[in-house]
């Protein structure tokens, strides 16, 4: 279990113009080259396509959207009408045995990633105008690729995944666009990512590319099939330059993530109310995770050498008894003047579904980019003597 996934939720969009052969034919294969565009779904039998991309301006109605396998489309000559979105995976994809996971013990990420006419998604010399507002929809057959987690760039609306008779599954993601500024590797130079590393991702850390209204998303499949089924349906939605889901500690009862994000933004890109420092706007930080409660009682089961229901999790945080902060605790590494960062307490935003539980860490800038949460057993269920807690750390 000593793995580990990095994967940046800035990755440069796929250009992925080359597509493969029988486009024109419908895709049935469960395997698909990497960094080449889905098709639209045309028969039932169809895997790895696009089934339904929808489009809801703020204020108006729903309409739906036929998606194109052109990546780019900036103007109307470009031959992209519309709002637009691409699935695609980072490698090609063979299989949950035919594939080998990476160092990071994830199968090939799948990408979604959207476009406007007439707009660029992100900026460098200025901030882009990036996607037009409202609710973008898209649901995605993916065949055997079974979506543990789901990292969004955006604002979280709703998401699904369902696993069909055939054993295929089927994603179904909402999402809205939201501002983002970020650090990135702009014409081959690295500097800025550097300056922020050195001084731990405040002070000088400048963004060098952003967008008033942005969305991407990237699923990672994990490799062991029972974590898989425990995973399935959690997500993390932030703004974060780069974030790192960290899987080794999962047999601890850790699951470990990190967000980094720069703490100013260019001057057009406007006022965020968030405060500005040194005659720079700050930049307004956000970070939600969402965690299957049967994912946290096979956590903590190991991690206390006791059994953990899914129910008995409910309880802890649903119940007529519930006390969630028995159960979560927050905290963030706040690093002043780049100084070494120091974990200072957080007060979490807890709402529970069905499934899981949705935890807000209710950031306001990027001068405390590493949330933490920590799991415990509460004292007054009976479980073995004097649990230790168990963290779910950021940093």
């Amino acid at each position: 279990m000593s793995r580990f996934l990095k994967c940046a939720v800035s990755c440069a969009v796929l250009a992925s113009s080359a597509l493969v052969a029988g486009f024109d034919s419908p895709v049935r294969a469960l395997s698909f080259a990497g960094q080449t565009n889905f098709p639209a779904c045309v028969a039932a039998a169809d895997e790895f396509c696009i089934e339904t991309f929808e489009f809801t301006p703020t204020g108006g109605t729903v309409r739906t959207v036929t998606p194109s396998t052109e990546s780019f489309g900036v103007t109307a000559s470009d031959g992209l009408a519309d709002v637009n979105v691409t699935a695609s995976f980072f490698s090609a994809y063979g299989g949950p045995a035919a594939t080998q996971p990476d160092s990071s013990g994830f199968l090939p990420a799948l990408a979604l990633n959207f476009y406007d006419r007439g707009s660029n998604a992100v900026g460098a010399a200025t901030t882009a105008v990036g996607l037009r507002d409202g609710s973008y929809r898209v649901i995605v057959r993916t065949g055997d690729y079974d979506p543990s987690s789901l990292t969004l760039t955006g604002q979280q609306v709703s998401y699904s995944v369902v696993k069909g008779s055939d054993n295929n599954f089927t994603v179904d993601l909402t999402a809205k666009p939201k501002p983002l500024a970020r650090v990135v590797v702009l014409n081959g130079s690295d500097s800025a990512i550097t300056n922020c590393e050195t001084n731990n991702w405040v002070g000088t850390c400048a963004s060098n590319q952003a967008s008033k209204s942005y969305l991407d998303a990237s699923f990672s499949m994990f490799y062991e099939p029972e974590y898989r089924d425990a995973m399935r349906g959690m997500w993390v939605a932030t703004n974060a330059s780069t974030v790192q889901v960290n899987t080794a500690d999962m047999l601890k009862g850790q699951l470990n993530v990190a967000a980094k994000g720069p703490h100013t933004v260019p001057t057009d890109f406007g006022d965020a109310g968030v405060g500005t420092e040194n005659g720079k706007y700050l930049n307004p930080a956000y970070f939600e995770e969402y965690i299957p409660f049967v994912l946290m009682s096979k956590m903590m089961s190991i991690a206390f050498s006791t059994t953990v229901t899914t129910a008995m999790v409910k309880g802890y945080l649903t119940g007529a008894s519930a006390n969630p902060t028995a159960v979560m605790a927050g905290s963030i590494s706040v690093s002043t003047a780049g100084a070494a960062p120091v974990s200072t307490a957080q007060t979490l935003g807890i709402t529970t579904d069905d499934n899981g539980v949705r935890v807000d860490f209710k950031l306001a800038h990027f001068s405390a980019p590493n949330p933490s949460l920590k799991l415990s057993i509460p004292a007054a269920t009976p479980t073995t003597t004097a649990a230790p807690v168990v963290t779910t750390t950021t940093t």
